[in-house]
């Protein structure tokens, strides 16, 4: 009696074996994109567009209530915040655009990708939303965008969440960028599988091990937009510096870093937490420069907290 069901089990091992096999090592770009609606199902995102002048923004939506805009970084898109959108959407209408230049919204010339240009295109997007105030957040150089749009729109943020925001130019220096500064290779520009390796350890104090297929399709992606990624990087270096505007800043804020970040040196943290008027410092130890991918229910919970406490 055992033996048809042990069969059955064992076709069925076969068949899922090969599947994943199949999907992993012949169809990696499949592959790949089967997993990102996977992510973002169990997010809760469901996928919009609008368009916005001569410009189309591909973004993401899930929860109710105030709307909470969510910036990537550079490189990334808005699939950075799928790992944490769960545990804000029952407190946020969470809003996650690609920014322009990256993921699937419009690829303009590269001067357009600059952080003013976004920061300008950011409010145009609220507009077209019909957004009266927002709370904020980014990462890295979202973070970067975000404090720009804090203290340039001061009336429209409610508050304000900085992620190892880039921009802050007397930040101690990380290896990573003085290697860049003195022409070495960029680590956040992979262009193969195994550059796209050493930015994982870049970027993650505990690197992810996904499976070759993600890797291949990743790699193959990044290869093809390296060009343009390049210029968007110079572009940005040029952008202006975090401390004389967050003086203007209104918004609570709450300042997340992880200690071991390798990109962007946490000293960051502190010199904006001595300029900012009402600030949250939320300094994290083991984690590094994608906290919200790292340790997504820590930083939630923080983020609420202190948020919650504002006058």
């Amino acid at each position: 009696m055992k033996r048809p069901f042990t069969t059955l089990l064992m076709c069925s091992l076969c068949l899922i074996s090969g599947v994943y096999l199949t999907l992993n090592y012949v169809l990696p770009g499949y592959f790949f994109k089967l997993v990102t609606w996977s992510d973002r199902n169990r997010a809760g995102f469901t996928q919009e567009t609008l368009r916005v002048g001569n410009q189309t923004f591909a973004y993401q939506e899930s929860g109710t209530g105030e709307p909470l805009i969510l910036l990537h970084g550079f490189g990334a898109n808005k699939d950075a915040w799928n790992a944490i959108a769960p545990h804000l959407a029952h407190h946020y209408r969470l809003i996650a655009p690609d920014l322009p230049c990256f993921g699937d919204s419009s690829k303009p010339e590269v001067p357009a990708c600059r952080i003013e240009n976004q920061v300008l295109a950011l409010e145009r997007f609220r507009k077209a939303l019909k957004l009266r105030k927002i709370s904020l957040a980014g990462n890295s150089m979202g973070g970067w965008i975000a404090g720009v749009y804090a203290s340039t729109y001061p009336e429209v943020v409610s508050s304000l969440w900085l992620i190892a925001p880039a921009g802050i130019s007397t930040a101690q220096q990380s290896d990573y960028l003085g290697a860049v500064l003195d022409g070495g290779p960029n680590a956040l520009l992979p262009t193969n599988q195994e550059e796209l390796l050493q930015t994982f350890a870049l970027v993650f104090s505990n690197p992810p091990k996904l499976p070759p297929g993600i890797l291949t399709a990743m790699a193959a992606d990044l290869g093809e937009n390296y060009s343009y990624r390049r210029d968007i990087f110079e572009q940005l270096r040029k952008g202006p510096a975090l401390e004389p505007l967050a003086k203007q800043i209104q918004a609570t804020t709450l300042v997340t870093w992880g200690r071991e970040d390798k990109v962007l040196d946490s000293s960051g943290a502190e010199i904006l937490g001595a300029i900012i008027p009402n600030v949250h410092i939320d300094m994290l130890e083991g984690i590094g420069h994608l906290p919200m991918i790292e340790a997504p229910k820590r930083v939630a919970s923080k983020f609420l907290g202190s948020i919650r406490q504002r006058p």
